[in-house]
């Protein structure tokens, strides 16, 4: 029966361990849209789990203190917690849209979807241009939510009950330089440095917040046919964990868009 018990509170955590999740596709490159002109496209890639970044030893020591468990749940480590089905990435799905207010400036607009909902809110600024190279930069304001809940029974009683909710913001600024390769092409390099502030309910009881600072690089090859364009991104993410070390996240993306307009 104990057995039993452990089983169901491990795939209990398993379920609740890819919730908290911030989207690592960055899809721009340096040239603005332009005035009146809006690019719209669709992408692929993945997003960053924070739950491996804390250890969050209040809320599992909140489980093994629970009305609804009638034995003591002896946790090891906060680092045995975090081999607990905690991956690093999930997959992310979404849409990308880039509204030209000037010649210089954009609007840029994304929502994605990664079991939790977000989207994101920036302003891209070219600062910089000369013969096929640009140099912008994109500062950006990003929210995700999700909720999860799942309960486990055994001989007719309740012996796990978890209802947990997350609210993930994050403040980034990137740098973005582009060059172009031929008229079809254009290469973009962009480092960026990011504060993300997780709030987590668990079972109607607030934890947190937790801040999690991260930096990373993003590369990605645009290629233009017509009014269409494709992108390929690739990235890498270092992510300050609870421990003070490093957790690195690898970042891909790829889409296909359209360019509206002018």
């Amino acid at each position: 029966m104990r057995l039993i018990v452990h089983l169901m509170i491990l795939i209990a955590l398993l379920l609740l361990s890819a919730c908290a999740i911030s989207d690592l596709s960055m899809m721009q490159t340096a040239v603005p849209t332009g005035g009146g002109a809006v690019k719209a496209s669709a992408y692929m890639g993945n997003g960053m789990n924070l739950y491996p970044t804390q250890d969050f030893r209040e809320i599992y020591n909140a489980i093994a203190a629970s009305d609804t468990v009638d034995y003591f749940l002896e946790f090891v480590t906060p680092k045995d917690w975090l081999h607990w089905g905690k991956e690093r990435e999930a997959t992310v799905s979404g849409l990308c849209v880039n509204i030209g207010i000037t010649d210089e400036t954009d609007i840029v607009a994304k929502a994605f979807v990664s079991g939790s909902f977000g989207y994101t809110l920036g302003v891209k600024h070219l600062i910089h241009q000369s013969q096929g190279k640009y140099f912008a930069i994109m500062p950006v304001f990003s929210v995700s939510k999700s909720s999860n809940m799942t309960s486990n029974s055994s001989e007719g009683q309740t012996v796990f009950y978890a209802d947990d909710k997350n609210v993930v913001t994050s403040a980034a600024i990137h740098g973005i330089w582009s060059e172009t390769m031929s008229p079809k092409v254009l290469i973009t390099y962009s480092p960026h440095i990011s504060l993300t502030r997780l709030n987590r309910t668990y079972n109607g009881k607030d934890y947190g917040p937790y801040y999690i600072p991260h930096a990373g690089f993003r590369g990605n090859l645009r290629y233009t046919w017509k009014r269409i364009f494709l992108t390929g991104e690739l990235g890498l993410e270092l992510v300050g964990k609870h421990s003070s070390g490093l957790m690195t996240v690898p970042s891909y993306a790829c889409g296909m868009g359209l360019n509206i307009g002018k």
